[in-house]
């Protein structure tokens, strides 16, 4: 048996499929519930990407060996995955029967708001949580069958570290795949969660805390993560909070939180002036009050994706209209807001520097450089329109067609200098004169 399985891997480690999986079959026939030569037949099929077979080698190998986790497992992600969420959930109902303390639990939840009635009729508000599970890699909160991520991050759970693709075609329903609980809190704590993304740590996670202004909670401690970027740091210096009022957990895990407020995420939300307008506050030393003088141009060289390969083209273009360039990324959060908060014209590339356009002063006109692959990104429109800004956005299918990468969101492109300028001058046709 070992030489036979020695000899399958051998022909898939050369690619020699087929001839594997003849061999494979041929030898099922004698043995047809090995639990070695079906084991086999399930790695094999998962190498060859067939949906259709690996579930069927899933099954296959379940009916001999009912306490097989990994089959189990790999069978109920592809239920779920062609959308039979109660066969999943099934299958996950007898594993629970025999599953050892040291295995990774498997939880499979559906997406839910935390308290629908208060959404529908509120929008936005504080919910205070007991016995709930918070996992660090997209900051979801777990209670009991359902997660709620729309309200508390606002991630994209399947990519979720704990989910790698376990969900329903629709995204509503996931199986996560978490470790043991790292931490159990006793102490009432705020969900602040953290981003390493400078856009969405002000955007997903700073401009939630308005909502604790003048409740009982507005001076617990607050869910963060461990490491801690620079402007994060400054954020949190800015905004008066302490070190000893975080609670910093490190990134991926899983902590049991006994009691959890929840001020729900105001991203992209029709109330989302309710945080831009607390943060202004809140930061209004450091945002300039005379009348708005720049003209901005904001730089990516700094970037590793997503880069405008003519930039200096169009930077060459915009110095003599009067425009400075800046690179935010290497400029402290106080000098963004300054610079910000002083412009009356800002040019740049999509990218996080822009959540500084809550800093803007109203009636700033604003032309966004974006790639098709990008474009359906509403974020920095949805900012505009709430802090009262002009914004335009020029959109450029010009990719570097030399390069073998796939081409996806973050791929460089080029922009026409021609159609920016021809949109700078519609938008504010004085700066020409």
């Amino acid at each position: 048996m070992t030489l036979l399985l020695r000899l399958i891997r051998n022909l898939s480690a050369r690619r020699w499929c087929a001839s594997a999986r003849g061999l494979l079959q041929a030898a099922l026939l004698v043995s047809p519930r090995n639990a070695l030569l079906l084991r086999e037949l399930v790695a094999l099929t998962a190498k060859q990407r067939d949906a259709r077979a690996l579930l069927n080698s899933c099954r296959r190998l379940l009916a001999a060996c009912p306490d097989d986790e990994h089959a189990r497992e790999t069978l109920a992600a592809l239920e779920l995955a062609t959308g039979r969420v109660d066969t999943a959930r099934k299958l996950l109902e007898k594993r629970a029967q025999h599953t050892p303390d040291d295995v990774p639990r498997l939880r499979l939840v559906e997406d839910a708001l935390i308290d629908p009635e208060r959404a529908r009729r509120d929008g936005v508000y504080v919910a205070l949580l007991r016995d709930v599970e918070v996992e660090t890699s997209d900051w979801a909160i777990l209670d009991g069958e359902k997660v709620y991520n729309s309200e508390a991050h606002n991630r994209a759970l399947r990519k979720c570290a704990f989910v790698q693709g376990r969900a329903s075609p629709d995204n509503k329903t996931f199986l996560f795949k978490l470790p043991p609980i790292s931490r159990a809190l006793d102490e009432a704590c705020v969900h602040l969660g953290g981003d390493h993304n400078y856009c969405h740590w002000i955007t997903r996670n700073l401009i939630k805390l308005a909502l604790l202004e003048g409740t009982p909670y507005a001076e617990l401690p607050l869910l963060i993560n461990e490491d801690l970027r620079r402007h994060q740091r400054e954020y949190l210096d800015l905004l008066g909070i302490p070190d000893r009022r975080l609670i910093k957990l490190p990134r991926p895990s899983v902590v049991r939180c006994r009691e959890l407020v929840v001020p729900t995420s105001l991203t992209n939300h029709v109330k989302m002036g309710i945080g831009t307008q607390w943060l202004r506050r809140q930061l209004a030393p450091w945002i300039e009050s005379g009348p708005p003088t720049e003209r901005l141009f904001v730089s990516r060289r700094d970037a590793t994706v997503r880069r405008l390969l003519n930039e200096s083209e169009l930077e060459a273009a915009l110095i003599p209209l009067g425009f400075s360039s800046i690179v935010p990324g290497e400029m402290s959060v106080r000098e963004q807001i300054r610079r910000f908060s002083r412009a009356q014209v800002i040019v740049g590339a999509h990218g996080a520097a822009f959540a500084n356009l809550v800093f803007a002063p109203a009636g700033t006109q604003v032309v966004e450089i974006n790639s098709t692959h990008k474009s359906h990104i509403p974020d920095f429109t949805f900012l505009a329109r709430i802090a009262g800004l002009g914004f335009v956005s020029v959109i450029s299918e010009d990719y570097d067609f030399t390069r073998p990468e796939r081409y996806g969101p973050d791929t460089d492109f080029r922009v026409d200098v021609g159609e920016v300028l021809a949109a700078l001058r519609r938008a504010r046709p004085g700066i020409f004169s």
